[in-house]
Formats: structure tokens, sequence, C-alpha cells
């Protein structure tokens, strides 16, 4: 009888954080990175070491120079490097809260909520200005 496994995922080291002004730049080092097979993570850096943009690519600090030298050559942006010493938890990117009728979606320092049932976006509490519906599709 053959009995399956899973393959475990190699572990990933981390230690530091690459810091970005805008997000289309961390987005693009990422691309950068995984194009050159390092091993790295899209995340949302504790909010004491962010620097412009909600997005930080967590890289291993051992590969720090590599990803330097690659970076000069693709001409790919970045802010600086952030050793990691475990006293700034990373958060999800994204996180959702299911509610009676509604989701909240929420993604960096952005969240939207919907109604589960008709798709339409709903005005958080406390808001003054007035959003159009829109609607989501099925």
């Amino acid at each position: 009888m053959m009995v399956f496994k899973r393959k475990k995922k190699p572990s990933f080291e981390g230690g530091g954080l690459l810091l970005f002004e805008k997000v289309e730049e961390a987005i693009r080092a990422e691309k950068a990175l995984k194009g050159e097979n390092y091993r790295v993570k899209l995340v949302a850096p504790p909010p004491a070491l962010r620097k412009g943009c909600d997005l930080a690519v967590e890289i291993n600090l051992v590969e720090q120079m590599g990803i330097e030298r690659l970076f000069k050559q693709k001409d790919v942006a970045y802010l600086e490097v952030v050793p990691l010493k475990g006293d700034g938890e990373l958060l999800e990117i994204v996180k959702l809260t299911n509610f009676e009728d509604a989701t909240m979606v929420k993604a960096g320092n952005m969240k939207v909520t919907f109604d589960r049932n008709t798709g339409i976006i709903l005005m958080p509490p406390g808001e003054d200005a007035l959003i159009s519906p829109i609607f989501m599709p099925n």
C-alpha cells in the first residue's frame, strides 16, 4: 500500500525587511527577487517601521548584499533594509472580518465593508461623505 505524504515547504528564515516609499516599488521589488529565485514574502511591516507605504518585502538578511546588487542592476528603488529584532510583529496584508450580513476587508490601512448578499459597499459608521453603491460581481 502506497502512502501519500505532503511535501513540507522549506522554512523561510526572513530576518530583514526592505522598506519602500511606494506600493508599486514594493511589488516591483518582489517580482524582481522572485524572478531571480530569491525566497521573499510581501508583508505589512509593523507601524513603527513604515516609511512611505504599507508594504515591505521580507528577506533573508544573509542575502542582503546580493539583493542590493540585483536592485542596482535592475534599477529597483527601495529606501532601506531594516533587521527584524523580534519586537515588531509582521502583520497580515489582508484580513477578513465577518459580521452578520457583511464582510470587512482590511488591506494595510484601508478597509471596505460590503453586504455579502447584495455586494453593495456599506458606509462605515460616523462617515460624513456620501458614496455611490458599488456592485461587486457575483
